[in-house]
């Protein structure tokens, strides 16, 4: 079969690029699709038709490109059956063959290469056969017959493999001692661990490294004066006590006295200096071995030495023979009670380091960073070391500052510089002194910053809304921000915490899907058109970092603080917290929330939903998903510290504006503010306000308030998870009131947790708070902000306990948050 629209395989098919309609482009292809249906068309049309395809090709795909690129498919497929099938399978099977043969091949290599017994000169060897001779293992490098290996050597046919050990003497359990080699002052010595110096065995007491050996030093005790005796003209130069010298010049013994620090002859009064033998016991021990003394100068000074160190190994520790011919590593010097002496004996050291520490955490504080980490399991783990640098990780447990060495799993590092980068690295020891090096998540970087505190200071006994305040804290010589009927000025604050950190989103399913230009939320933060209106890429919200307040009173004074820190144990983050868990990030819907599919959503262009009860919307709002819920007291209770702080004035609708609250007949769609950067406000009653990013904080609609619940007796009750009707589960904050309160507010509760819910009702709409309140008792749940004909009856501080868990009104909407 020939296919028309192919020349596979003389040449083949380029395909277009094809790309994605851009807006420019998609009124061209409605034009280009109208004019392809349409019959009898006209030359003009034809002719117009052919310039949009021109300019359409590479975004459409025609008849002509399926069938072109079919014809190609199966031009292909056709060429693969016809042509190269029948090789492929050819070369499968040769490859298959091949691999077999040398599968066979390599077996009978490998089968080569094992211990066929003992060597015989009977026997025909071939290359990597093993054999036994002489207690010894040797590899045969060349096919022989009737060549034996040569003892403790290689030959022409042979290497020796494995070489035959001195015979040793299992001993019972005893100092557990384990030698090291000679010492070095480069290693890290642990307890138990015996080392080799100046002739002399010592052992380690406590960790240490570059500590000379000496018999009475701080980590180092004399295990065994192995080479106690030197045979010289002159004395030794680096003696230790109880060392014995043959001075070759006078064939006498003397041993060293630290205490008088000089060489003192040996006699019968001191010869217990060599172990507890008499003098005439080491001259026959001496005498034996090397012959007369007077003979000394002409003896064989090797053999003389290892009589002289034989002396001394007999004269024993405790009383106690040693025997430590064969010293090497891996071995462990034990008394053996059976042949009642010193042995060593080889034993399995421990050289197989614990696991690495897990869940390595860092905070970063004012001059201190908070480390926190989980230890290994290990049955033999004995500590972790964790160690710091600036510039670069540590690359070794000695390489840096050591900020922390124990058992422990956090530690807090102090005297930290701000804004500079620290490096941690931890490592990780057993009991046996071997310590894990890996890298791999057991490094970790912080950079500690001061802390910030800015706040203000409220007479409670000055009536006006602005001169009552004065700033505190780092906001001392700060200008407040001002709505300044409708060119809003950040004041002092734009580049400050968190101002400088709020960011408009869209959040779907709990994860910021984008960020929105904080100046038009129809444009996407990196560019391009946003969807804030069908809520397919999600809802439009507002993220909060995490910060904390105190509030404080003093006198007749109230102060309100916040920090981006915990300073002290009276501030809180009580916004970004979830039963007793601490979030980075809550989310505020940046508009009232609409019901959409029977769930709360935060869309552009709705009119919010109302007539609904308390529980209704939070059966809604809950229908999103995990961590969603209906705006709760303590997220409101976070904007009204901010704005208090921000504006330093308590009469919210004169510091920022009126909000959609003044003669107005019905609610007003979302989305009129969404141009108008994060905060807007204006005086005339009949435009939306934005604070913090969140379009009608107060006006237009009231909302419910979640986690706030006043009881029969006005105990104020508050929780911050588990939202319900009745105060269920929720913690008690006191007595707010004896009697109900209506008015408006000119005293709060003032606690860090009760905030400015209303105390005291003896104020109006121009002192003060000039928002009004209620505390109601028996079951009320809260609604906060201010609907579109209130008038001076909103504000950001119109908090009201008055309905019950049952009621609705036309005038109450909703509002989404995440946590």
């Amino acid at each position: 079969m020939a296919y028309k629209r192919s020349n596979f395989p003389n040449s083949y098919l380029e395909l277009p690029e094809l790309h994605d309609l851009s807006p420019s482009l998609i009124n061209k292809a409605e034009e280009y699709k109208a004019l392809l249906i349409k019959p009898n068309k006209t030359v003009t049309e034809i002719e117009r038709l052919n310039q949009l395809k021109s300019e359409l090709q590479n975004y459409t795909i025609s008849p002509e490109w399926i069938n072109t690129l079919g014809d190609e498919i199966s031009a292909t497929q056709k060429y693969f059956v016809e042509n190269t099938l029948d090789y492929v399978n050819q070369l499968k099977t040769d490859t298959q063959n091949y691999t077999e043969s040398k599968k066979v091949e390599f077996q009978a290599e490998v089968d080569k290469f094992n211990l066929v017994g003992n060597y015989s000169p009977t026997v025909q060897y071939y290359k990597k056969n093993m054999v036994r001779f002489n207690g010894q293992i040797y590899l045969c490098i060349k096919d022989n017959y009737n060549n034996a290996p040569l003892d403790n050597s290689d030959n022409e046919f042979w290497i020796l493999q494995s070489k035959k050990g001195d015979k040793g003497e299992q001993g019972v359990a005893g100092v557990g001692l384990t030698f090291k080699n000679e010492y070095s002052p480069s290693i890290t010595y642990n307890p138990n661990e015996a080392v080799q110096y100046n002739g002399s065995v010592f052992y380690c007491i406590s960790t240490v490294v570059g500590e000379t050996p000496s018999e009475n030093g701080t980590s180092w005790r004399l295990f065994l004066a192995r080479s106690g005796i030197v045979v010289s003209s002159t004395p030794p130069s680096s003696p230790i006590d109880k060392m014995v010298w043959v001075d070759s010049n006078t064939n006498k013994f003397k041993y060293y006295n630290t205490g008088t620090s000089s060489w003192v002859a040996l006699n019968a009064d001191n010869a217990d200096k060599l172990g507890g033998k008499t003098l005439s016991q080491i001259e026959s021990d001496y005498n034996s071995k090397i012959g007369n003394k007077e003979d000394l100068q002409t003896a064989d000074k090797s053999n003389l030495v290892n009589a002289i160190n034989e002396i001394m190994n007999n004269s024993g520790i405790g009383g106690k023979k040693v025997d430590i011919t064969g010293l090497d590593d891996n071995y462990t010097i034990r008394y053996d009670k059976l042949k009642d002496k010193w042995v060593v004996v080889l034993s399995e050291i421990d050289r197989e380091p614990p696991g690495p520490i897990t869940n390595f955490a860092a905070k970063a504080g004012n001059a201190q960073v908070t480390l926190n980490w989980i230890n290994p399991t290990d049955s033999d783990f004995n500590k972790t070391k964790i160690l710091r640098k600036v510039g670069s990780y540590p690359t070794s447990p000695v390489d840096g500052t050591v900020v922390y060495e124990g058992s422990g799993t956090t530690v807090n590092v102090t005297e930290l510089t701000n804004d500079t980068m620290y490096y941690f690295r931890a490592f990780t020891y057993d009991n046996s002194g071997n310590v894990n090096t890996t890298t791999t998540s057991q490094q970790i970087s912080a950079t500690p910053k001061a802390s910030v505190i800015y706040g203000v200071k409220i007479d409670t006994n000055n009536s006006n809304p602005e001169t009552a305040l004065t700033y505190t804290d780092d906001a001392v010589g700060f200008t407040p921000a001002s709505g300044n009927n409708g060119n809003f000025s950040y004041g002092s604050w734009q580049d400050k915490f968190p101002f400088n950190q709020i960011k408009p989103c869209v959040l779907k399913n709990g994860v910021v899907n984008y960020y929105l230009n904080p100046n038009d939320y129809t444009q996407k933060e990196s560019g391009g058109s946003a969807d804030i209106t069908s809520g397919n890429d999600g809802d439009v919200m507002v993220e909060f970092p995490k910060i904390y307040w105190k509030f404080e009173t003093i006198g007749s004074n109230l102060y309100v603080r916040y920090s981006d820190t915990k300073i002290d144990s009276g501030y809180k983050c009580l916004a970004h917290t979830r039963g007793s868990a601490e979030k980075d990030k809550i989310y505020v819907s940046a508009y009232l929330g609409y019901e959409m599919a029977s769930k709360l959503r935060s869309l552009r262009g709705k009119t919010p939903n109302t007539n609904k009860t308390i529980g209704a919307f939070r059966t809604l709002a809950k229908a999103n998903g995990s961590d969603y819920e209906q705006m709760a007291y303590y997220p409101l209770l976070m904007l009204q510290v901010l704005y208090i702080v921000m504006f330093k004035n308590r009469d919210s609708q004169t510091a920022l504006g009126h909000g959609y609250v003044d003669g107005n007949s019905s609610s007003i769609a979302t989305g009129g503010t969404d141009k108008k950067g994060m905060f807007y406000g204006e005086n005339t009653g009949k435009l939306q306000n934005k604070f913090c990013g969140i379009e009608d904080f107060w006006g237009n609609c009231y909302y419910w308030i979640d986690g706030l619940y006043s009881d029969s007796n006005r105990n104020i009750m508050i929780g911050n998870q588990n939202f319900n009707d009745n105060g269920s589960g929720y913690s008690n904050f006191g007595q707010g009131a004896t009697s109900d309160i209506s008015g408006y507010i000119d005293k709060v509760q003032g606690g860090t947790e009760t905030g400015f819910i209303i105390k005291s009702s003896s104020g109006s709409s121009t002192t003060y708070y000039s928002d009004f309140g209620n505390l109601y008792a028996a079951a009320r749940v809260a609604d906060f902000g201010g609907y579109w004909d209130a008038a001076s009856d909103a504000g950001a501080f119109r908090l009201q306990l008055s309905y019950f868990a049952s009621g609705s009104a036309s005038y109450i909407a909703a509002r989404l948050a995440h946590l």
